[in-house]
């Protein structure tokens, strides 16, 4: 975790305020040199009270970055990237001037691969994270590119995707496809991620009452009492009654929270941009924390549902079936590795723990299997994951591979 002062703190949040939100210019598009490890741009506390700055995602070669601005703030800057996220990026990982495409469709690679050699492909051709190509055309079931080459000397090559497969890879945002023509930068902006107190617990912490006008502010609504109680049980599972003699409490017909765990409920408003069009999108998230036992640490995420406003899942996923563990049930004890993982990310409760590329494609392909939207799969990747300090990233990265048996 990396911290700052308020000062610090206060120009980064008057910086992102002046982030336009409409149409963004080509002009002004970046891209990433090599991978590397973004931080939050909102100041947080961690479970020891502590503010700083939560490493919160994995950005991999080629990933644009719009709208690159100082963020005074260390050797940080502060951007946007393609997926809307609002992140603190070192300055050494964003290229030095804007893309320069070639015209027409491009193709940016963010992860290694193979392409055909020909339309036979009898042979294949390693493409690195990081290339950028040039579309030649689509035909007969296969993509052509062109890439060049800056060894010795310039030389330029044709290569051919199977078409299926390159979809594939676009689907997941392993490629992105860019024209400077056509660009209207991200697809998705984040505009705020907040916890609604009204609806959540502390570690052991039990509630049967909530107070409605706390919740009514949380959620910034102007509905009566009574019009409330549907949208609590589609978003939240939540079945409550207006209190006997008390028209502002409901109460639960379960007890919220419960022994060595804590509950969350948090509202991640978003605008999602067609065009020149806005729509504002607003998701639901119920996650249920483990502590460490009989103590107040939340440790880990055990499991998080997200729902859009209309009460659909969107993203749904628990720490044992996403890791292949079975620790959820039991006692979490400070001498368990996962108590290892949340010391060395800064004391933060965490989903994943992304700390190096291979692990970053293995997560993105689990919850592709449940999300086929690739900016808004990034968005809950970021909401989600802690990622350690690089003093400790090889650490964490043996600890996840030790508990997953890769």
């Amino acid at each position: 975790m990396l911290t700052c002062s308020k000062f610090h703190a206060h120009i980064l949040w008057l910086a992102i305020w002046f982030f336009p939100m409409g149409k963004t210019l080509a002009a002004n598009v970046n891209f990433i040199w090599e991978g590397t490890f973004a931080l939050d741009a909102k100041l947080t506390k961690n479970e020891d009270n502590k503010p700083g700055f939560r490493i919160a995602t994995y950005l991999p070669p080629g990933t644009l970055v719009y709208d690159v601005k100082d963020a005074n703030y260390r050797d940080y800057k502060l951007g946007v990237t393609q997926s809307g996220l609002a992140l603190l990026i070192h300055h050494s990982a964003i290229s030095a001037q804007p893309l320069v495409p070639f015209a027409g469709k491009n193709v940016l690679v963010h992860r290694n691969m193979h392409v055909c050699n020909s339309r036979a492909c009898s042979s294949k051709t390693w493409i690195s994270r990081g290339s950028v190509l040039k579309v030649e055309l689509e035909a007969d079931g296969y993509k052509a590119v062109r890439v060049s080459h800056f060894a010795n000397n310039t030389r330029e090559e044709e290569l051919f995707f199977r078409l299926a497969d390159y979809n594939s890879e676009v689907n997941k945002g392993f490629i992105t496809e860019y024209d400077a023509l056509q660009d209207n930068g991200p697809k998705y902006r984040v505009l705020s991620s907040t916890r609604i107190n009204s609806l959540s617990t502390e570690c052991a912490e039990t509630k049967d009452e909530i107070d409605v006008t706390s919740l009514k502010a949380d959620l910034e609504s102007s509905l009566e009492p009574s019009g409330l109680i549907p949208w609590l049980s589609k978003w939240f599972k939540l079945s409550v009654n207006l209190a006997v003699g008390k028209e502002k409490t409901y109460t639960t017909s379960k007890v919220i929270g419960g022994a060595d765990i804590s509950v969350e409920r948090r509202k991640i408003d978003v605008v999602k941009f067609d065009g020149d069009e806005e729509e504002p999108a607003v998701f639901y998230a119920n996650i249920i924390y483990r502590c460490l036992k009989n103590s107040d640490i939340r440790v880990f995420i055990e499991q998080v549902q997200v729902k859009d406003k209309q009460g659909a899942n969107k993203f749904v996923h628990g720490f044992d079936a996403l890791h292949g563990t079975e620790i959820s049930d039991q006692p979490l004890k400070r001498s368990h590795s996962i108590y290892q993982i949340y010391k060395k990310n800064g004391n933060r409760p965490f989903l994943t723990s992304i700390n190096n590329h291979e692990y970053y494609e293995k997560i993105i392909e689990k919850f592709f299997e449940e999300i086929e939207d690739a900016s808004l799969l990034r968005i809950f990747l970021k909401e989600f994951n802690v990622g350690c300090s690089s003093a400790n990233r090889d650490d964490c990265s043996q600890i996840i591979d030790a508990l997953t048996g890769s």
